[in-house]
């Protein structure tokens, strides 16, 4: 049960690319901007900044101003502030658990940022789908964003950047279980981030590398690397990262019989959780009080719990989620002698297993397919377009022929 318990850790995707300041001062000082009668493009603006602040520490409040936002600036024709307003919102559904509202939102800005030629935009639009991406258990797709992203920043000697987006790919390797390479990335991100003093991005990088080391075994490490977490996360007021981690220093606590201390983490992160208002989070919040149940031999009120853990998840289309509810079933029925159970919700967890794999298997496939047929396309229209040159120059040369034989058939007749 403990190992269990142990590898049950609540996963924190690394972080978006954003600013180290404490947001509610920020938020306050946006009000009295907003109070000032600005103009309406510094209305836009204040709104978009305020989505994006509010997004540590309320997402509803963070929606609400998001929408005006993309209203305002969309009203403005500022091509510039609507970009910047969808990665805002993108963001948002990132942290309320709906992923596709968030990676139509990224695509969006994607969309209109290479319009503009924007490529800094492009790169950060790419770090923050690899995120979402890597949620949706699509690795291919994630390491590629990732990359791409890295080689950019690399390229114009953006380190802050190179950095977060290493902090990224460690956590993208923690996912796969690939340890080893995620430990050797997320400490180079670490030293260059202590050399700068960046508060934002250590609060998440120090999530990532004590998720990494737990896994490895090594508890004490792991939750040195938690604590220093919450001093950079609470330094920068992000109640979404600090809920993420009193949730994994429950989960070893709870592992370790501390019962009382595991309780009050516990309700730490719970309380986090319902100041932001997210309602996956805190559904997924319960999986730690599951389990405490599962070890008190409370299977009854585990596998109630579970139920309606699995209604809340099916409504958010939250499938990855679905198949921890029916994970968890398995030896709650088996603990309860139901054997029928216990064959349902094992083939329930397969056939789900088995159609999460064929889903990312066809959408993989399919985005080569369509990357294939754009390239496909751009060859055709490059043909296209050597063709016409080239009957533009047979066609040019015709005249110059032509002109050649009227002008000599002149000078004969003079």
């Amino acid at each position: 049960m403990k190992k269990k318990i142990l590898f049950l850790i609540v996963l924190f995707n690394f972080s978006f690319l954003g600013i180290a300041q404490n947001a509610q001062k920020i938020i306050d000082g946006l009000y009295v901007d907003l109070k000032a009668n600005p103009d309406e493009k510094k209305i836009a603006t204040i709104y978009s900044d305020l989505t994006w602040y509010y997004s540590n520490i309320s997402l509803d409040s963070a929606m609400t101003y998001g929408k005006k936002a993309i209203i305002a600036s969309t009203k403005l024709k500022d091509s510039t502030l609507i970009a910047q307003v969808y990665s805002d919102v993108g963001a948002v559904y990132f942290k309320k658990g709906d992923y596709k509202a968030s990676e139509k939102s990224y695509l969006e800005a994607y969309k209109i940022r290479k319009i503009r030629k924007d490529f800094v935009g492009l790169a950060k639009i790419n770090a923050n789908l690899a995120n979402v991406y890597q949620t949706q258990e699509r690795y291919a797709p994630a390491m590629k964003a990732n990359l791409e992203s890295l080689i950019y920043f690399k390229n114009i000697n953006n380190l802050k950047n190179v950095n977060l987006i290493k902090g990224n790919i460690a956590n993208l390797l923690f996912k796969m279980r690939d340890y080893k390479k995620a430990v050797i990335y997320i400490n180079e991100a670490i030293v260059y981030q202590l050399e700068n003093k960046l508060s934002n991005d250590l609060c998440k990088t120090y999530i990532t590398k004590g998720n990494i080391l737990l896994n490895m075994k090594d508890t004490i490490n792991s939750q040195k690397s938690y604590n220093l977490a919450l001093k950079y996360c609470n330094e920068v007021d992000d109640k979404y990262a600090s809920s993420s981690i009193y949730s994994n220093l429950s989960t070893i606590k709870a592992a370790q019989n501390k019962t009382k201390e595991a309780e009050k983490l516990y309700q730490n992160a719970k309380t986090e959780r319902k100041i932001l208002n997210s309602d996956l989070n805190s559904a997924k919040l319960k999986f730690i009080l599951i389990d405490k149940l599962i070890y008190d031999k409370k299977f009854d009120q585990a596998k109630t719990m579970l139920h309606e853990l699995k209604q809340i998840f099916l409504q958010k289309k939250s499938m990855i989620n679905v198949l921890n509810v029916y994970k968890n079933l398995i030896p709650v029925c088996s603990n309860l002698n139901q054997k029928d159970s216990v064959l349902f919700y094992s083939d329930s967890y397969i056939n789900l297993f088995e159609e999460i794999l064929q889903q990312n298997s066809i959408q993989q496939t399919s985005e080569l397919e369509t990357k294939y047929q754009t390239v496909k396309k751009e060859k055709q229209i490059i043909a296209q377009q050597a063709e016409a040159s080239k009957k533009n120059s047979y066609l040019i040369g015709l005249f110059i022929i032509i002109l050649f034989l009227i002008l000599l058939g002149y000078l004969v007749y003079r």
